[in-house]
């Protein structure tokens, strides 16, 4: 339920009332198959991930760490894809590869936020919801 609004995210607002929870449910791009994606399925597949890799049981202070560096790589993405990188030490990419980057850089980082809500027993839907709380109480909105 989430829209499109521009070739890099999937970032508009469902239209849900105060108390109305979309149950985690995201939709996807076309290009992505047209398929839905439930935020706790997405938390619980990190989840299995990071245990069959032995990275689960981290403790949260070096997660925190994980999810600095993965913010920075964002940061280095999207300069990527807003004034490009000129450094002779690196293959140009083209906006396909730059626009791929970044996605998986954004990955990265929900990656960890899930992670780092599971290791304190939260949810992403939890989060969302904790989150637009605050917001519309900070800015007296409603979404509609």
């Amino acid at each position: 339920m989430w829209k499109k609004l521009s070739t890099c995210s999937l970032i508009d607002s469902p239209k849900l009332t105060d108390n109305q929870t979309d149950h985690g449910k995201l939709e996807r791009n076309s290009a992505a198959g047209g398929k839905n994606v439930y935020l706790k399925d997405v938390q619980d597949w990190e989840k299995r991930f990071y245990e069959k890799r032995g990275w689960k049981d981290l403790p949260p202070y070096i997660r925190v760490g994980f999810l600095m560096e993965e913010i920075g790589e964002v940061s280095r993405a999207v300069r990527a894809s807003e004034i490009g990188r000129d450094h002779p030490d690196e293959e140009k990419m083209t906006k396909k590869e730059v626009r791929e980057n970044l996605a998986e850089e954004l990955g990265d980082v929900l990656s960890n936020v899930a992670i780092l809500a599971d290791l304190y027993g939260m949810t992403l839907e939890e989060v969302v919801q904790v989150h637009r709380k605050k917001l519309m109480k900070r800015y007296h909105e409603t979404i509609n």
